[in-house]
């Protein structure tokens, strides 16, 4: 090879090397430069208006199909319980399309309650979907939910139309949403409202359209629009949240202040807005009662009541599926700034046994109502007093003034006198055995376990009280020590009385003689409340079961339902109270608990 051949043979070579290594180099440089970015999820919560009147939902998705399968495990929801006899005759008569289809989506959801591991999929729902309802303005958003399969939906969707027999109804389309138009009323009638059901990308919409602003409700409720301020921005979940130590998935609020913008003002909120535009289709007496409402003085009366009660708000404060037993604590408070109402309410509390409020605790249902009967008429005599002399200028509340006026709470101070130092009155029951009764009677009982209790600063003077009221009664002979004395009752059971400390007792049976025992030594302000509640479902309903009457071809579907929620494997109490943040609502659930032998004071202990 001449040296020609080898210099050029050289420089193609070097100039392969050269586009080889800057390849090399190029490669390396694309495999080192970070990728883009992904577009952040958009959240529902930026879709919600900071307006809603309403809001249920959460920060964070929730255990959907979690949540349906611990339902379906523990509520054991029979096929009969479903009534689906019921629902065809109810489908039959339904009017509109709407109806057919609102019948035909609560068949399909008590189906997937029942059975969710056999039907969630069939939805197309994520199993762990962001889950929302709010409104737009009047226009209430009754569901958004997040989609794992979008197409599935809408297949759903379309079975259910086929069953319902739903002819009529319309596609639509608000950007690059779509969705189907349920007429709920006639077609002559104003204004028209139909159901909406659609997608928007990966989540579904169920929602009430009012026939009134739709192109922009829909724009709105569908993610066309951005809300000019979101709930997403104002940050008042977080605050809910933290606050109140609420779970993050499940918590919402009724919005006091902003309905009372929408009812007093034109412009005020987007449901003012949207009432204007309803004003012309509402009758002749609705119209002139809500344009009443907007002038100057009962805007300015509603929103000072407002200010001081300014929203309900509520949910899971404990929510533990996997917990052994699982833990579902939940809060509802109507919320109040006004701490002399609040301090005039809390003086009402009295006495609740503290067995009344344990949720493992051994009785089959209880109740007690805590009430400082000496605080009764002074209070009652407080909030007329306030409300009969407060200056307002609102019309309908100067009409409610001046009826007030004409009541005077002395006659109720009277009677609340008559039962001077009492702080409470509960009632438990721990067992009770029925007899066979005949046919088409009710059964009676032949056993009782229970115990009733009536706290008061001097349960003596009570006793001699209502001895000179019922001179039967003097021979109970009570006395203050304790010592028991059989009341004359027409029972096949006994009945035993007895003073134990502050509180006087009336029972029957070991369970009922240990609960009244355990308040000898319970202070009158030692258990504080107002109002609480305890029952064993199961327990509770096997006992509904035995006290309906037996004739056959009669109850049948009461029957049905008791012998389904006598399945239910559940305990729960509630309680309603007055506290330093307004009147509260506490429910806790504790399921599957196997209760042994009854001792109140012992249940007391448990965690």
């Amino acid at each position: 090879m001449n040296r020609a051949k080898q210099k050029l043979l050289s420089i193609v070579f070097a100039s392969l090397l050269l586009v080889s290594c800057d390849k090399k180099e190029k490669e390396a440089e694309v495999r080192k430069k970070p990728e883009p970015p992904k577009p952040a999820a958009v959240s529902m919560l930026s879709l919600v208006p900071d307006d809603t009147i309403f809001f249920a939902g959460g920060l964070e998705p929730v255990p959907l199909k979690e949540a349906l399968q611990w339902t379906a495990a523990h509520f054991k929801l029979s096929d009969e319980l479903l009534h689906p006899q019921d629902m065809e005759k109810l489908g039959a008569e339904a009017k509109s399309d709407g109806q057919r289809i609102l019948l035909q989506l609560w068949q399909a959801y008590m189906e997937t309650a029942a059975a969710p591991d056999a039907q969630f999929a069939s939805w197309g729902f994520a199993e762990q979907p962001q889950l929302v309802s709010y409104a737009v303005g009047l226009a209430p958003v009754l569901c958004r939910i997040s989609l794992s399969d979008p197409e599935q939906f809408k297949k759903k969707l379309a079975g259910l139309e086929e069953k319902a027999k739903v002819t009529a109804a319309q596609d639509g389309a608000a950007g690059t949403a779509s969705f189907r138009r349920y007429a709920l009323t006639a077609a002559a009638a104003t204004p028209a409202v139909s159901l909406i059901i659609g997608v928007d990308g990966k989540e579904a919409v169920f929602m009430l359209d009012l026939g009134v602003d739709s192109e922009q409700t829909l724009a709105l409720a569908f993610g066309q629009r951005k809300p000019e301020k979101s709930l997403e921005q104002s940050g008042r979940l977080k605050v809910l949240r933290d606050k109140h130590k609420l779970h993050p998935s499940w918590l919402g609020y009724l919005d006091h202040q902003q309905i009372a913008t929408g009812l007093t003002t034109k412009d005020g909120n987007r449901m003012a807005k949207m009432l204007q535009l309803l004003l012309p289709q509402a009758s002749k007496e609705t119209a002139k009662q809500l344009a009443d409402l907007q002038n100057e003085g009962c805007r300015s009366d509603l929103q000072e009541i407002t200010a001081k009660w300014p929203q309900t708000f509520g949910g899971y404060t404990e929510f533990d599926l996997k917990a052994q037993p699982a833990r579902l604590n939940s809060l509802l408070v109507l919320e109040s700034t006004d701490q002399p109402a609040l301090d005039s309410l809390q003086s009402l509390r009295g006495f609740v046994p503290d067995y009344v409020r344990n949720a493992a605790g051994p009785a089959v249902f209880s109740v007690a109502l805590g009430l400082n009967m000496d605080n009764i008429a002074p209070y009652l005599t407080r909030q007329w007093t306030e409300f009969t002399q407060k200056q307002y200028k609102c019309g309908f509340l100067q009409e409610m003034q001046a009826e007030a006026k004409t009541q005077n709470p002395a006659a109720a101070g009277m009677a609340a006198g008559m039962a001077a130092g009492v702080r409470g009155l509960s009632f438990s029951l721990f067992s009770m055995t029925m007899d066979k009764a005949a046919a088409g009677g009710f059964a009676l009982p032949q056993q009782l376990d229970a115990a009733v209790s009536l706290s008061a600063k001097d349960p003596m003077a009570l006793v001699r009280t209502a001895s000179a009221l019922l001179p039967q009664l003097a021979a109970l002979q009570l006395s203050a020590d304790g010592a028991p004395a059989q009341v004359p009752a027409p029972f096949p059971f006994p009945l035993t009385a007895a003073v134990n400390g502050s509180h006087l007792t009336v029972y029957s049976g070991s369970a009922g003689e240990q609960a009244a025992k355990s308040l000898k030594a319970a202070a009158l302000d030692s258990s504080q409340g107002f109002l609480a509640g305890s029952m064993d479902y199961s327990r509770y309903y096997s006992l509904l079961e035995e006290l309906l009457p037996i004739e056959d071809g009669k109850n049948a579907e009461l029957k049905t339902a008791v012998a389904a929620m006598k399945q239910v494997d559940l305990r729960m109490t509630t309680e309603l109270d007055f506290t330093s943040r307004g009147i509260e609502m506490t429910m806790n659930v504790l399921p599957g608990l196997t209760v042994p032998a009854a001792d109140p004071a012992a249940a007391q202990a448990q965690p």
